[in-house]
C-alpha cells in the first residue's frame, strides 16, 4: 500500500499542524467575506495586533497561546479578503475613457467580435483586469495582427460584469472571484496597436505572459504535426492548457460520462508529466542535481500552462515531496496538502470561491483519507495478483474522488454522471498514453516524418476513446440533469458521506481485528 496515503487509524489532530492554519485562514477569509465592507481593514488590523500580542504574552499557557495563534490567523484571513475585495472596486465611468492595455490572453473570434483579457496600464482603471471584446473591420482586418503581449491604445466604456441568461453559472461572480472588474467593447474605430510598458504587471505575471507566448508557440508546432481537428482540441487542452480548439460534442460527451476532469489541467496530468520526466533522468550519484531539475521543469510547466489553482496545488506538494525525500524525512500528505492550499489562499484570496480549486483540493482530501479505509474493504487474498491490485486501486480512487467531489459538482453544475467508473476505467489509462505521446510529438518537431507518424498514432487513440465513452454517454440514464442543490444541502449532504464513511472505517477496523485474532489465536495453537 502506497505510504503517501493517510490512514484515519493512527492520524491524530496534532499531527497535522499546517491542516489547523488552513482551516483557520479559510474560516478567516469567509468571514472577512462576509462583513468586509462593514468592517474596516484598520479595525481588522488592530483586533489581530491585539491576538498576537496576546500569544506572546501567553507563553506560560501553551493552550491559552494556541488558542490566541488560531485566532491571529483567522483574522489574517480576514484582513487578507478584505484587501482582496478593496482591490477589486473600480469607480465606474458612464463615458468612454481613453486607456492603454496590454493583450493578456490570444484574442478568439466569437461572431463579429473578439474577444480577449485585458490588463488596463493607464487611465482611471489602471491596474485592472477587462474581459474586452473587439468588434471585427471586415475590410483592413486589423484584429488579425493583435496577439498576446501586444498594447493597444483604446476608447470605451467600462462597465460591470451582467449575469448571462439562461446560463447557470453566476458570471458576475466569476469574473470578480477570477480578479476581473468588468466588461468592455471597443468599436473597431476606437482602437490602435501601441507599444505599452507591462511594468504595471507583477513580475510573476510578466514571466506567466512569456510563458504562455512561448505556448502559443508550441500550439502552432502541434497544429502542423498532422493532428486531426479533435485530436489537437483534445491533446492540447490535456497538456497545454488550450481548450478554446476543443469540440463542444466532444465537452458534452466528457461530461456526460464523469471524465471532463481529464480536459482541465489538474493534478493528475502534473503527475503523469512528473513520473515521464522522472525515467528521462533516472537516479544518478547527484540525487540533489536530480530533484532541481525536475523540480524547475516542473514549476516551468507550471508557468507555461497558465498557473490554475489545480496544478499550483499539485506542484506544491510534488516540492515539499522532493524536499524531504532529500532529507531523508517522511512527509505528512495532509500536512503537504494543507501547505498548498495556505500558499495559494494567501496569493489570492478570492481563490477559495474558484469552482478548479474546491475541487482539486476536495478530490485529494478525499484520496488521502478514505483511500487506505475502502481499499482496505477488499481481503488481501483476492489481490494477489499484480494486475487486480492495480484495478482494484483504480476503482478504488476513481470512487472515492468522485463521491467527494460530487455534492460540488452537483452544486455549481447541476449534473451527475452515473457511469463514471466504467468512464474512468477506460480513460485515465489512456491518458497517460496521451500525455507521453503529445510529449513525444512536440520533441519530434525536428523531425516531421517522425512526427507525423506519432501524430496519426495520437489521433487513432483519441478517436477509439471518443467513440468509447460516446458509447457510455448514450446509454440510458447516463446522466442526470437539472440538480438544485444549496449551500445547505451541499454541506449536508457531505455530512451524509463523512457518517458512512466513519461506518466504513469502522467496520474494515473490526475486520482487521478479527483476522489479526485468528491469527494470533492460530500462532498460538502451533506454539
Amino acid at each position: 500500500m502506497p505510504s503517501s496515503y493517510v490512514s484515519l487509524g493512527s492520524s491524530r489532530w496534532q499531527l497535522f499542524p499546517l491542516l489547523r492554519v488552513a482551516l483557520f485562514l479559510l474560516a478567516g477569509m469567509l468571514l472577512g467575506e462576509a462583513l468586509w465592507q462593514q468592517v474596516s481593514f484598520v479595525a481588522w488590523l488592530s483586533v489581530f495586533g491585539v491576538a498576537l500580542l496576546a500569544a506572546l504574552l501567553c507563553r506560560r499557557w501553551p493552550v491559552a497561546q494556541s488558542v490566541c495563534m488560531l485566532l491571529a490567523i483567522l483574522l489574517a484571513g480576514s484582513m487578507l479578503m478584505v484587501q482582496a475585495e478593496k482591490h477589486l472596486q473600480a469607480d465606474y465611468v458612464d463615458a468612454p475613457v481613453a486607456y492603454q492595455g496590454v493583450v493578456l490572453t490570444e484574442p478568439v473570434q466569437r461572431g463579429k467580435v473578439v474577444q480577449f483579457d485585458m490588463m488596463m496600464v493607464s487611465g482611471v482603471y489602471r491596474g485592472h483586469k477587462v474581459k474586452a471584446s473587439l468588434l471585427r473591420d471586415t475590410v483592413q482586418q486589423r484584429y488579425l495582427r493583435l496577439h498576446r503581449g501586444d498594447g493597444l491604445e483604446a476608447t470605451s466604456i467600462v462597465e460591470p460584469p451582467r449575469q448571462v441568461w439562461p446560463s447557470r453559472m453566476d458570471w458576475p461572480r466569476y469574473l470578480h472571484v477570477h480578479g476581473y472588474v468588468g466588461t468592455t467593447f471597443i468599436y473597431y474605430r476606437n482602437w490602435q496597436k501601441a507599444s505599452v510598458s507591462t511594468e504595471e504587471l507583477s513580475a510573476v505575471a510578466r514571466v506567466r505572459l512569456r510563458m504562455l507566448q512561448w505556448r502559443d508557440g508550441l500550439l502552432r508546432r502541434c497544429e502542423a504535426s498532422g493532428l486531426d481537428t479533435q485530436a489537437f482540441g483534445m491533446l492540447t487542452a490535456m497538456t497545454l492548457g488550450h481548450k478554446g480548439d476543443l469540440d463542444t460534442a466532444v465537452r458534452e460527451v466528457y461530461q456526460a460520462t464523469g471524465v471532463s476532469h481529464l480536459l482541465a489541467l489538474s493534478g493528475m496530468h502534473l503527475g503523469i508529466i512528473y513520473m515521464l520526466l522522472t525515467f528521462l533522468l533516472p537516479r544518478r550519484r547527484f540525487e540533489v542535481l536530480r530533484q532541481l531539475l525536475l523540480l524547475s521543469a516542473i514549476w516551468a510547466y507550471v508557468l507555461l500552462v497558465g498557473m490554475p489553482s489545480s496544478v499550483v496545488r499539485a506542484a506544491t506538494m510534488i516540492s515539499v515531496y522532493a524536499f524531504t525525500h532529500l532529507l531523508q524525512r517522511r512527509s505528512q500528505p495532509l500536512n503537504t496538502l494543507a501547505l498548498a492550499a495556505i500558499l495559494l489562499m494567501v496569493a489570492n484570496p478570492l481563490c477559495i470561491y474558484d469552482v478548479g480549486f474546491q475541487l482539486s483540493f476536495t478530490a485529494v482530501l478525499f484520496i488521502l483519507l478514505f483511500f487506505q479505509p475502502v481499499y482496505g474493504l477488499l481481503p488481501e487474498r483476492w489481490l494477489r495478483w499484480r494486475l487486480l491490485r492495480w484495478l482494484w486501486s483504480m476503482v478504488v480512487m476513481s470512487v472515492v474522488a468522485q463521491v467527494g467531489t460530487a455534492p460540488l459538482v452537483m452544486h455549481h453544475f447541476g449534473t451527475f454522471a452515473v457511469y463514471f467508473l466504467p468512464a474512468n476505467l477506460i480513460a485515465v489509462p489512456l491518458a497517460t498514453l496521451l500525455i507521453g505521446g503529445t510529449l513525444l510529438l512536440m520533441l519530434l518537431t525536428p523531425l516531421p516524418a517522425a512526427q507525423h507518424v506519432v501524430a496519426a498514432a495520437l489521433s487513432a487513440v483519441v478517436n477509439a476513446q471518443n467513440q468509447a465513452l460516446g458509447t457510455i454517454a448514450a446509454w440510458p440514464g447516463a446522466t442526470i440533469n437539472d440538480i438544485q442543490l444549496s449551500t445547505m444541502q451541499t454541506w449536508l449532504l457531505y455530512t451524509m458521506i463523512g457518517l458512512v464513511a466513519g461506518v466504513v472505517i469502522i467496520l474494515n477496523r473490526s475486520r482487521i481485528r478479527r483476522s489479526s485474532a485468528v491469527v494470533d489465536d492460530r500462532f498460538d495453537k502451533n506454539i
